[in-house]
């Protein structure tokens, strides 16, 4: 499986096309908290969108944490690292938007915008 949109892999078979009012249009990675999605706003931006494991949804002193996360996350100016744009941590899999910034062509989808 190669590297296409952005940086990202292509989603998998059982991935879901849309989180929210974002399009996803690949993957950025996943690891011990998640998946990390790369998504389209309806305004056309790239967002990493990140999906926290369901297991760690029943969690409450990981959601706490995540939370303090995404509070500090949006404390920091967005010139500093990637603005943390929407969140929804009451959601059956919490998750987490953020500006997504590469370097690399933008997808046609999301044409016209800056990262």
């Amino acid at each position: 499986m190669g590297v296409g949109i952005l940086g990202s892999y292509p989603l998998r078979a059982d991935d879901p096309e849309y989180i929210g009012d974002y399009e996803l249009l690949g993957r950025l990675g996943s690891g011990g908290m998640g998946t990390v999605f790369l998504g389209c706003t309806p305004q056309n931006r790239t967002v990493a969108i990140k999906v926290v494991r369901a297991d760690l949804m029943r969690d409450p002193e990981f959601l706490g944490r995540f939370r303090s996360e995404v509070t500090r996350a949006r404390q920091v100016p967005p010139f500093c690292t990637a603005e943390v744009i929407d969140a929804d941590l009451d959601q059956r899999a919490a998750q987490c938007g953020a500006r997504h910034r590469h370097r690399a062509d933008r997808d046609p989808r999301c044409r016209g915008h800056p990262p």
